[in-house]
């Protein structure tokens, strides 16, 4: 963080004063200004005109949204493919930039792009953790002043098509439109002991036609939203509800229990699996969720109890509403098997942000 300090009077201009304080005042010299934040007469940036005032700026800076897709040729001729969308931010000696002007610590971010190709050429890389890690770590090893590079991977899943006799075919894949997206978040630093890996997934919809309810909640004079669920008094109601929601979930690595090269393809399908394990239940009866909260809390600590490397859960899962439609206005009894569907992204929905992380806190895990 650069602290800069504009329109102090009797002071010249000087250099950027790093610092994590954050000063705005009627002092009226450079004496006034040391005394208050304890700095003495170390330098900063200042120009005369009035009252001193100062600023704080936290410079960052990369590339967004660079789509990168490489197909895999290993021994023989079956392929596999990687379609990624990559960005990237920059920490560091980077403020001269914003300050003045002046540029020699701007790394271009077209430069930032095409390291995103270069990388993906050199590495063999098995998943897009690595890939994250390989090219984070090249940048910084070849620009010192760099401090940290923040790396995010959008992939999204293309499945290989299968044969009518039930091979999978050698180079031929398909997804939708919209595809299921894998993602990673890596922080890469000088220090590796210091580098941060998130991954995660987003756009699943996962839906449950049964075994939810949500009652016993607060109502007031503006409330009417209805019980649902065992024990509510709602006569001729099916007492199941549809649960669904646009999951995107992120879970974080501790560094230090993970060797070099580690798996996180593998891993992380672990994880997934788990997710949809805990919230759909069993396949024969399912699991009751009490509400869209309680589920998202028992997926949580069930993927940290069976992820000893994981140090914390984070999941998104905003409410796509079904809503029984009303036929009995034409005579027609609906037992809740037609609905009028909702789109989170364009509809008012709930949305259920819940994180859990390793340790005493608020909750203890249900299962």
């Amino acid at each position: 963080m650069h602290l800069i300090i504009l329109n102090a009077p009797e002071v010249s201009t000087g250099t950027i004063l790093s610092s994590p304080c954050i000063v705005s005042g009627a002092l009226d010299t450079k004496s006034e200004f040391s005394a208050l934040v304890g700095l003495d007469s170390q330098p900063f940036l200042l120009r005369c005109f009035g009252t001193l005032m100062a600023f704080s700026l936290t410079p960052t800076y990369g590339k967004q949204n660079v789509p990168v897709f490489k197909v895999q040729k290993p021994s023989g001729k079956r392929h596999e493919i990687v379609d990624m969308v990559v960005s990237i931010m920059l920490e560091g000696d980077v403020a001269k930039s914003w300050l003045t002007g002046e540029n020699s610590q701007i790394l271009p971010t077209e430069t930032q792009k095409n390291t995103c190709y270069a990388i993906a050429l050199e590495t063999d890389f098995r998943c897009i953790e690595q890939y994250a890690l390989a090219l984070g770590r090249d940048i910084l090893s070849r620009h010192r002043h760099l401090t940290a590079a923040n790396v995010e991977v959008k992939e999204r899943v293309w499945r290989r098509v299968m044969h009518s006799d039930g091979r999978g075919h050698n180079h031929a894949f398909m997804r939708g439109r919209n595809p299921t997206q894998r993602r990673c978040r890596v922080r890469v630093t000088h220090d590796r002991t210091a580098t941060r890996v998130a991954s995660g997934i987003g756009d699943v919809v996962l839906m449950k036609t049964a075994q939810s309810g949500f009652k016993g909640f607060i109502q007031d004079k503006y409330t009417n939203l209805k019980p649902v669920g065992a024990g509510t008094g709602v006569k001729g109601a099916d007492p199941d509800r549809i649960l669904c929601t646009e999951l995107e979930g992120w879970w974080t690595y501790t560094p230090s229990m993970l060797p070099d090269g580690y798996d996180y393809k593998a891993a992380n399908a672990r994880v997934l699996q788990k997710l949809l394990d805990t919230f759909c239940g069993p396949p024969m009866n399912g699991r009751y969720s009490l509400s869209l909260q309680d589920t998202a809390y028992c997926v949580a600590t069930a993927i940290l109890k069976e992820n000893p490397a994981i140090a914390e859960v984070s999941l998104a899962t905003p409410n796509v509403h079904f809503y029984t439609y009303p036929l009995k206005q034409f005579g027609l009894l609906n037992p809740n098997v037609v609905f009028q569907s909702t789109d989170c992204h364009t509809t008012a929905s709930g949305r259920i942000c819940t994180l859990v992380r390793r340790g005493i806190g608020a909750g203890v895990s249900k299962l």
